[in-house]
């Protein structure tokens, strides 16, 4: 596991970065735009992990009446398997509760493995299915953490 990484908000000067780990790990990659729309939008939350001053991961998520809605998390594939994504998750959950969020949701492939682990190893629990959701017409699981 990476000891030494460093989570901050997200700045224009990540934008690069962040866009290329998000086109390397997710399906339906969010537009370079999108990404940095994050930064000045006064409802989302949005972070990266530095090791080193290199961008690792990141995630973001939007506050909505109390609710934490998680746009898309990922970790660069150098850093796979090494304990990032706890650490990523363990920084979510604590920015949402500092919101004083009361629950997180996000969708994921049905399939992803990985990430399904990951999200049940802190609490998550699938609520629901979004049908042939996916480009790839793969299902999304809908998953909650409530009461956080």
């Amino acid at each position: 596991m990476l000891e030494n990484i460093v989570f901050c908000d997200l700045k224009e000067e990540y934008s690069d970065e962040v866009f290329a780990i998000e086109k390397d790990n997710i399906l339906e990659a969010w537009s370079y735009e999108n990404i940095r729309s994050l930064i000045c939008d006064e409802k989302a939350r949005a972070r990266v992990g530095l090791c080193n001053g290199k961008v690792i991961c990141y995630y973001s998520f939007y506050v909505i009446a109390g609710e934490g809605f998680i746009n898309n998390l990922a970790v660069d594939k150098e850093y796979q398997h090494k304990g990032v994504g706890t650490k990523l998750m363990q920084d979510m959950i604590s920015v949402a509760k500092s919101e004083s969020v009361s629950a997180l949701t996000l969708e994921v492939e049905d399939g992803n493995e990985a990430a399904i682990a990951l999200y049940e190893k802190f609490g998550f629990k699938e609520e629901g299915r979004r049908y042939g959701f996916y480009k790839n017409k793969k299902d999304a699981l809908i998953m909650w953490l409530r009461d956080i």
